[in-house]
């Protein structure tokens, strides 16, 4: 009895590491399992964006680990004489087609995506350093109420500047004319402002547009809005008179850019207007062209003034009405001044949005298997806070769940005085920032904001 017992142990240690082999390959088949279980699902739920990538990816890499020691443990058991070779082989090149897989998977992850620049430390920044508005624990707004900030020394600032050789203006509120100061205190709350429950699901991304200086030559709030299925773009006046909260100076929104970058915009943006956004995305103007290149150009309508710009810089074959443009003649579209007699900031930002929704309706409509290399081509030209996998997700739900594309301009909503002063006599677009800051509001979050302002401001 003693030696039966002997020899089934003995067959049991020879196939133990067999059996070792077996469990990690199971391991692996039930993580990538898990993963096309999830995309099934989504794909006929037509729910993509409810897909957490990173936790995907975090199976992936689990996968990859238990296939690479089920192949190990095989190994391993081919060098030890008594052991049996038959399931650790059979284990071995499961675990070999299971790792090719996930390592696919991996590879075609960080080729679509690692080329981002993530601003690692954007992300670090706590929110009082970028100054994002913390509404109250019943979802009360004051926009009167400003965060209080420690303000350098005109000395200290004019140190900066000199030392980045930026043209800026030391402004205080004593330059405005007075002529644009009713337009700055246009009226107050007549009672609080509220983002009411359920406002959380609607998400605020800052764009920038850069010119070749490094300024914020377009500046728009893209809002994810996943109560209403929408997107929504909204366009701040480059030009519009802002405070530099830590700077205590005034200037053009466009230049918080140029001379702090991304913390600089952000935080004035989140000052000025009382909002609260955390996240960013920046390209330079110039790489929009090759984004546009690759989509296969945009569809936008020319008018006769505009028509006539685009001839003087060489874009022909053109018409009035409807016209597909290349990557060139969209950034010369976009970047149009002065196209003619009431030609304006409300237009200008207009095309750049218009350029933006016509590539975005343009994306929708492409192949599956183009996605990769243009989200590729994208995210080596942008530079942005968000991870990569939220990145995923929110393209994911725009078009699985067919979100609409909503436009609008800030300006379009306000009263204001556009005019030249300052030392340089430079362009600024006056206006009431609390005012301004109750329109966004009302654009971005409708119905889960109650506004405290009277209706003419609607």
């Amino acid at each position: 009895m003693d030696q039966q017992d002997k020899t089934l142990n003995k067959k049991k240690r020879n196939r133990l590491l067999g059996w070792i082999s077996f469990g990690f390959l199971l391991l692996a088949i039930a993580a990538i399992g898990f993963i096309g279980i999830q995309g099934v699902l989504a794909y006929v739920n037509r729910d993509l964006g409810s897909l957490d990538f990173g936790q995907m990816m975090g199976f992936v890499q689990a996968t990859a680990v238990f296939a690479g020691l089920s192949i190990l443990t095989a190994l391993v058991s081919f060098f030890i004489r008594k052991q049996k070779k038959g399931l650790s082989s059979f284990s071995m090149i499961l675990a070999l087609l299971v790792l090719l897989v996930s390592g696919g998977l991996v590879y075609g992850y960080n080729f679509v995506f690692g080329s981002m620049e993530h601003d690692k430390e954007f992300v670090e920044l706590e929110q009082e350093q970028i100054h994002v508005v913390q509404p109250k624990e019943d979802g009360q707004i004051d926009f009167d109420e400003k965060p209080v900030v420690q303000e350098k020394t005109k000395e200290e600032v004019e140190a900066i500047l000199s030392k980045q050789e930026l043209e800026w203006e030391y402004l205080v509120d004593g330059d405005i004319p007075e002529e644009a100061l009713p337009f700055m205190n246009q009226q107050s709350a007549l009672h609080p402002c509220y983002l009411l429950p359920g406002a959380e699901q609607i998400e605020n991304i800052l764009l920038f547009g850069l010119d070749r200086g490094g300024a914020s030559d377009s500046v728009m709030i893209l809002s994810m809005d996943r109560i209403h299925k929408k997107i929504k773009l909204i366009s701040l006046p480059r030009d519009s008179y802002i405070r530099i909260p830590e700077w205590g100076t005034y200037t053009k929104l466009a230049y918080a850019y140029s001379a702090g970058q991304a913390k600089m915009a952000v935080g004035a943006i989140n000052y000025n207007y009382s909002l609260n956004i955390k996240n960013y995305m920046t390209v330079n103007f110039n790489d929009v062209s090759t984004v546009i290149d690759m989509a296969g150009g945009v569809d936008v309508e020319l008018d006769y003034a505009e028509l006539d710009y685009m001839n003087v810089y060489k874009h022909t074959g053109l018409h009035v009405g409807m016209n597909h443009l290349n990557g060139a003649e969209a950034l010369t579209y976009s970047r149009m001044r002065n196209s003619g007699y009431g030609d304006n900031e409300i237009k200008r930002t207009g095309r750049q949005r218009e350029v933006l929704t016509s590539l975005f309706n343009t994306v929708r409509t492409m192949p599956i298997s183009s996605y990769p290399e243009l989200i590729r081509s994208c995210m080596e030209l942008c530079t942005t806070s968000l991870q990569s996998d939220r990145l995923i997700t929110m393209l994911a739900r725009a078009v699985s769940e067919g979100y609409s594309i909503e436009t609008c301009a800030l300006i379009d909503k306000l009263d204001y005085c556009g005019m030249q002063f300052g030392p340089r006599n430079y362009f600024y677009v006056v206006y009431d920032l609390d005012v301004a800051g109750d329109q966004l509001y009302r654009l971005i979050y409708e119905d889960y904001y109650e506004s405290g302002y009277v209706a003419e401001n609607n």
